[in-house]
């Protein structure tokens, strides 16, 4: 079942938002010092805190009863309008995260139509998202296409 997040729902996002970057950085060979572990956890806490409430972010969960499986989460974005979308509105995706034994079950893909639902509803055109190597397939059968022209630098 999926059932929106709230904010009582925001220390098993922000784990599952740990976990997601550990097995990521573990599987590349990437060291990140623990303190900057802890810091990303604090800050995506009160991220999701602030803009749950304004409205600029939305969470959902699969469970099972009691058991919280999978999570996703959408941001709302301000975003520049282009040619092929002239609205300012765009969607970032991020954070989808599946407990490793509940894996291959659909749980993630679920989440995911879900958030393109939630994105048509809102009329959100655009959705970004980043993704790790597991995750390309899943993205690519639900019709995310690579946009080489995006660069990200890090300061």
């Amino acid at each position: 079942m999926i059932r929106k997040a709230s904010i009582a729902d925001i220390p098993f996002l922000t784990e599952h938002h740990e976990k997601m970057f550990r097995e990521i950085f573990g599987k590349k060979g990437y060291r990140v010092n623990e303190n900057d572990f802890f810091l990303m956890k604090s800050v995506y806490g009160s991220k999701l805190a602030d803009q749950f409430v304004d409205g600029s972010c939305f969470a959902w969960i699969y469970h099972n009863d009691d058991i919280l499986i999978s999570s996703l989460a959408v941001t709302i974005l301000r975003s520049v309008p282009v040619p092929y979308d002239p609205q300012d509105r765009s969607a970032y995706i991020h954070s989808v995260y599946t407990e490793e034994k509940y894996r291959n079950r659909g749980h993630a893909k679920t989440l995911v139509k879900k958030a393109i639902e939630f994105c048509r509803e809102k009329n959100i055109r655009r959705i970004d998202l980043v993704t790790s190597d597991d995750g390309k397939v899943l993205y690519e059968k639900l019709g995310f296409k690579y946009v080489p022209e995006y660069m990200r630098l890090y300061l």
